[in-house]
């Protein structure tokens, strides 16, 4: 249930940064009132493009300008690791509550959280010395998981041969599923 939870979740965020485009400004920003997460934060959505991470289990990015946020919709602990950035991350900071700090190296981009992180869509604001829309999509290493989250999902290949006139087994060894 936690699972389909987090996958909504997820949904919701892509849905607002597409209609985020559809209202400018000066529309936008009325829309969103009080302490909602999204009034606080519409800078992460507005006048912004997906990228250059692609979605993985951590969650989303999106960038504008110079600047990268990471939408993590699926912590797995204080440190996030990242595929390395050919553009130098000059500052970091989380927009959702808590620090954030990021090491650079050519093995990746290191992103550790500290103190209060949202649970929902934790924002991290990465400035870079040079426009984001200039890196090529990176992609993230994405786990195999089963629809309930326990296992790797699984698939036996049968199938009935009109030839034999009996269901005939492909393979003894189930193949798991591999996502790139």
């Amino acid at each position: 249930m936690n699972r389909i939870v987090r996958g909504t979740r997820f949904i919701c965020i892509l849905l607002a940064i597409f209609t985020v485009s559809l209202f400018s400004r000066a529309q936008w920003v009325p829309m969103v009132t009080g302490k909602d997460a999204a009034a606080r934060n519409v800078e992460s959505l507005y006048a912004t493009r997906g990228g250059p991470y692609l979605p993985g289990d951590f969650g989303v990015s999106t960038y504008r300008d110079k600047t990268i946020f990471l939408h993590i919709l699926h912590p797995t602990g204080a440190t996030l690791t990242l595929p390395a950035l050919p553009a130098r991350i000059l500052a970091c900071a989380s927009l959702t509550g808590g620090e954030a700090s990021c090491k650079q190296s050519d093995s990746g981009v290191k992103v550790t959280l500290s103190g209060n992180a949202s649970s929902i869509d934790t924002i991290i604001q990465m400035t870079l010395a040079s426009p984001a829309a200039e890196i090529k999509l990176i992609s993230i290493p994405v786990s195999p998981k089963s629809l309930t989250g326990k296992s790797p999902a699984v698939s036996a290949h049968i199938f009935a041969s009109p030839v034999l006139g009996e269901a005939d087994k492909l393979s003894s060894a189930p193949i798991t599923a591999q996502l790139s």
